[in-house]
């Protein structure tokens, strides 16, 4: 506690030997930079536990880590949630999207495809996107997927967990896709590693856009 109290004296000892200018233009930085950091993870929060119930008509499942050919906790609840979402509109064609990572014995798609056909899914339904290295190539691709059909005015549901639910959309919105999300669980225990990351993933590409 007293040492804690010591380095905030001790920092606004700093500031108040700065020029004004300097000591203001710090101080509107920090402050903007948390109104920022507010209003952003608030966007996150609020897509964490949106499970879209109308039936689109594509399902994108964005991939994730595999454990070798397997896939990894994350993944698989992106998968669990995608057989959720079959059930109630068995007719929807899924893209399982996702290429191959290090340290990954083959491609996402395939470690997906092969889990939802185990859970009963029927292959034809299961369209592999399998060259993608991130979640903007996710989207890319699997656009260019959706384009090879006769569907017109489509609209598609992305399935991935509720920490990575905004960056999907708004992703997906960049490049033209009507979407929706379908929220996946998360870990608890890694949850604030993961808000942490989407907070600078969606900067970057709020900036790009």
């Amino acid at each position: 506690m007293c040492y804690a109290v010591y380095e905030l004296h001790f920092r606004k000892s700093i500031l108040s030997s700065l020029p004004k200018i300097l000591n203001y233009s710090i101080k509107g930085i920090i402050i903007i930079s948390v109104i920022v950091f507010i209003i952003i993870e608030g966007l996150i929060i609020h897509e964490v536990n949106n499970k879209y119930n109308k039936r689109s008509d594509f399902l994108i499942v964005l991939g994730a880590r595999l454990y070798g050919d397997k896939p990894a906790p994350l993944l698989r609840y992106r998968l669990d949630a995608a057989v959720e979402y079959h059930q109630k509109f068995p007719d929807v064609p899924i893209i399982v999207s996702g290429g191959q990572g290090h340290g990954e014995n083959i491609t996402e798609a395939k470690a997906m495809k092969d889990y939802l056909i185990n859970k009963g899914i029927d292959e034809s339904l299961i369209i592999e996107e399998n060259k993608s290295t991130n979640t903007n190539e996710n989207i890319i691709y699997s656009k260019k997927i959706i384009e090879t059909s006769p569907t017109e005015d489509y609209e598609v549901v992305i399935i991935t967990n509720g920490f990575h639910c905004y960056r999907s959309k708004l992703l997906a919105n960049k490049h033209g896709l009507e979407a929706h999300t379908y929220a996946a669980r998360e870990n608890l225990d890694t949850a604030p590693h993961y808000y942490l990351r989407e907070f600078f993933g969606c900067l970057k590409d709020m900036i790009l856009s």
